[in-house]
C-alpha cells in the first residue's frame, strides 16, 4: 500500500514546482495537517536529505524525539485562529535529535502553525547546517513565509485533497501522548523565541518608502561603501549566498533590478527606524 513518503516522491515534480519561490534561499518546506481523530497528512518538497529527516524523525507516530514533542506542545496548545510561529530549538536538541541534524544535515527550522475548529494546519520551513545564522535569516523574512503560506494554500489544493480522499496518512497520534502534552505544565520561553526585527524605513522617492530588515540595510550600506558580495559576507559574517538574498530583497521592494540603482537609492535616501 502507498505511504505517505511515496507520495511525496510521486507528486515531486508539482510539489517541487509550488516550491520554486523558496529555491532561491535554499529553503525546505514541509506541511502537516493534524485532524480531529489525531491522523496526519504531510507534504515534504523533495529533497533526498530533507525527506529522509521528515521520515525518520516522524517514525512510532511522532512518539521517540524531544524535538516533535516540543513542536506537538506549541502546535496543540495554540488558540483558534491565530497564526502562531515556532522558531526550531535546535540549540535544546541532545540525543537522537542531534545525531539526525548531523546524519541530514538540517539545522535551523521555523514553523507556523493555526488551530480551525476541525483541523491544525502547520507550515515549516527548514535551512541547512551550511547556512550561517539560518534561524536569524529565516526571522529576518517572516513576511515572504507568511505570503508563500497564502500561496501554497492556493496552488496545492489538489494534492492536498488527494491525500485526503485516499486516506494516504501516518499513524494517528497515540492519544496519551497528546493528552500528556497538553495536559503538561508548559514553560514556554523555554522552548519559544517571541523575536521582534527591527525595521528600517527608507525613502524610494519624495513619496514613495519601503521597509528593510536590519540585515538588508547593513548589506545596503557595505554596497554602497563599495565592497563586494564576498567582503560583504565576511563584514556580516553570513554567507555569500545569504548576501545575494539580502539584496534581492531589496530589488523586490524598490523595483530596482540592478545594484547600481540600490546605491544611488541608499546613497539619496534618509533612513528611519520604525518603532
Amino acid at each position: 500500500m502507498k505511504d505517505i513518503w511515496d507520495y511525496a516522491i510521486e507528486v515531486q515534480s508539482e510539489l517541487n514546482e509550488i516550491c520554486k519561490p523558496l529555491e532561491e534561499g535554499n529553503i525546505k518546506f514541509a506541511y502537516d495537517r493534524i485532524f480531529t481523530d489525531y491522523s496526519v497528512i504531510t507534504l515534504v518538497n523533495y529533497d533526498r536529505n530533507w525527506l529522509e529527516f521528515c521520515k525518520t524523525i516522524r517514525s512510532d507516530a511522532f512518539n521517540n524525539h524531544k524535538a516533535n514533542r516540543l513542536y506537538l506542545s506549541e502546535v496543540l496548545s495554540t488558540p483558534i485562529g491565530k497564526l502562531n510561529h515556532f522558531l526550531w530549538p535546535t540549540i535544546l536538541l541532545d540525543g537522537n535529535d542531534s545525531m539526525l541534524i548531523d546524519k541530514f544535515n538540517v539545522a535551523n527550522g521555523i514553523s507556523f502553525f493555526q488551530k480551525k475548529h476541525d483541523i491544525i494546519e502547520c507550515w515549516s520551513f527548514v535551512m541547512d547546517c551550511t547556512h550561517e545564522q539560518g534561524d536569524l535569516f529565516l526571522l529576518d523574512n517572516m513576511n515572504f513565509l507568511k505570503q508563500f503560506i497564502l500561496y501554497f494554500n492556493h496552488h496545492s489544493k489538489s494534492l492536498v485533497e488527494t491525500l485526503i480522499t485516499s486516506k494516504i496518512s501516518l499513524p494517528k497520534l497515540p492519544k496519551e501522548l497528546v493528552l500528556s502534552i497538553i495536559n503538561q505544565k508548559r514553560q514556554p520561553q523555554a522552548i519559544t523565541r517571541d523575536i521582534q526585527i527591527q525595521k528600517y524605513s527608507i525613502n524610494i522617492t519624495e513619496n514613495n518608502r519601503i521597509n528593510l530588515t536590519k540585515r538588508e540595510v547593513e548589506c545596503l550600506q557595505n554596497l554602497a561603501l563599495g565592497k563586494s558580495i564576498k567582503e560583504i559576507a565576511d563584514i556580516l559574517d553570513i554567507s555569500d549566498r545569504t548576501v545575494e538574498v539580502y539584496l534581492n530583497n531589496i530589488k523586490i521592494k524598490s523595483g530596482y533590478n540592478h545594484r547600481s540603482q540600490l546605491v544611488s537609492m541608499y546613497l539619496k535616501s534618509d533612513i528611519n527606524i520604525l518603532k
